[in-house]
């Protein structure tokens, strides 16, 4: 089922033209998810066109998630689908913050 959410994920971002997806494995860093995707986004309006992708595309396939509370003026999104959390930044947002950096420090 994991693997069906990441395509599933993969292709929502890939569709709304998210960049520099990437899928990390994080059960080592985590015990609270199996795996972090990240990917970088131009503007909150892409941003939001991603997670609701994501939604549709979830819905379809008859998977649940956790609701999600937007926040429609943020530079960094959170989607948590339980065993994957979905995290999309504006661009500059990443950089800033790193996240791929801090997990390989631990």
């Amino acid at each position: 089922m994991v693997e069906i959410k990441l395509n599933i994920i993969k292709k929502a971002l890939e569709d709304k033209l998210a960049t520099d997806i990437k899928v990390l494995d994080v059960r080592e860093k985590t015990p609270f998810f199996l795996y972090y995707v990240l990917c970088s986004v131009k503007n909150i309006r892409q941003a939001n066109a991603c997670i609701d992708e994501i939604k549709l595309n979830l819905d379809k396939a008859n998977i649940t998630y956790k609701d999600y509370k937007r926040n429609r003026t943020t530079s960094w999104s959170i989607f948590d689908l339980g065993d994957i959390l979905v995290h999309i930044f504006l661009e500059d947002e990443r950089k800033n913050i790193s996240l791929e950096e801090l997990l390989s420090e631990r």
